[in-house]
């Protein structure tokens, strides 16, 4: 039995996690990357990390249990750090374009994407963030 054919016949995907399995399970096939960041605890750690979160930003599992403000460097817009904050503490969805920082040190400016998860009591468990590098000569469509 997969994940995704237990939530189709209808269980609880809040029960056991069974929603970050699932989401395990797609986000592993994606080349951007995805994290998974516990909201019921102070600091907001990582506890999940996806193969493309490492090709984007060059950091990976080693990273879990750490806050994402490791890819936060001197040019990364600090009034978009706020817009990320106040989305956090909203439990809204976020869009941005942001400089972070590589492994490495190097700049990048990427698409980022933020979405609460809720528990099935519509308590703010999880929040997931999916960030992809932005290529100013590529055409987004």
């Amino acid at each position: 039995n997969s994940p995704l054919s237990t939530i189709a016949h209808g269980l609880d995907p809040f029960s056991n996690n069974l929603w970050l399995d699932c989401f395990k399970v797609l986000s592993e096939r994606m080349s951007c990357g995805a994290v998974v960041s516990d909201m019921t605890i102070p600091g907001i750690p990582l506890n999940y990390i996806n193969e493309g979160f490492k090709a984007v930003t060059g950091y990976g599992k080693e990273k879990i249990g750490t806050s994402c403000r490791f890819l936060q460097g001197p040019d990364t817009e600090e009034y978009l750090n706020d817009e990320i904050v106040e989305a956090l503490r909203n439990c809204e969805p976020l869009h941005i374009k942001i400089h972070n920082h590589k492994k490495g040190g190097q700049k990048f400016q990427c698409l980022f994407c933020l979405h609460p998860v809720f528990g099935a009591n519509a308590e703010y468990k999880y929040s997931v963030g999916f960030q992809t590098e932005f290529d100013s000569k590529r055409t987004l469509y």
